[in-house]
Parts: C-alpha cells; sequence; structure tokens
C-alpha cells in the first residue's frame, strides 16, 4: 500500500514545475499555472501527504468496522451459516453427509 501512496504523493509533487524562485502549480497537465512560493509549495505536498495517509487508513478502519460489524450482526439475530445459506436445510444435508454414520477413532 505504502507504494502505491508513494507514486500518488510523487504525482502531486510534480504538479509544481520550478520557476524562478517559486513553483507554477498546474491542477491538470493542461490548465495554466499558478504561482506558489517555495513554502507554500512544501506545505501544499505535507498537507497533500497528511491527508492522503489519514484517509486511506480511515477507509481501512471503516472496513473492519463494517466487517466486525457484520459478524456481530449475524451473530446476534442468531443466522448460522445453514440458516442464512439454504432456508433452514442443515449443512450436512446441503452437502450430502451422513450424519447417522459414526467414524471409529
Amino acid at each position: 500500500m505504502s507504494g502505491s501512496m508513494s507514486r500518488v504523493n510523487e504525482s502531486f509533487a510534480k504538479r509544481f514545475e520550478p520557476d524562478g524562485d517559486g513553483y507554477l502549480f498546474r491542477k491538470t497537465l493542461r490548465a495554466e499555472g499558478v504561482r506558489v512560493t517555495v513554502a507554500e509549495r512544501d506545505r501544499f505536498v505535507a498537507d497533500f501527504r497528511r491527508w492522503t495517509r489519514i484517509s486511506t487508513w480511515g477507509v481501512v478502519a471503516l472496513m473492519i468496522l463494517l466487517m466486525v460489524g457484520g459478524v456481530f450482526a449475524l451473530d446476534s439475530s442468531g443466522a448460522t451459516f445453514a440458516h442464512s445459506t439454504d432456508r433452514g436445510r442443515s449443512f450436512h444435508a446441503m452437502v450430502g453427509a451422513d450424519t447417522t454414520r459414526r467414524w471409529a477413532v
């Protein structure tokens, strides 16, 4: 994940083209450049990196919460694998297992 994020950050940093003692920022490749100072460019790049890191970890946290919430939702409803997959048929009936036979150990 960090490899793709570093490419995103580098891509954003490349939008700033050196121009004299400052930079030209281009929103897109064909957009007209906006002049910014070195300090502004550094602040923009740092803010972009911070927000990409925050949003990435936020999405990861949200996915984990949704997965955990789904497990608890299934657990609290009393649903089991057999009930949630095939309207009450047992798991053994679905896979064709003989539940009356005992295996010797």
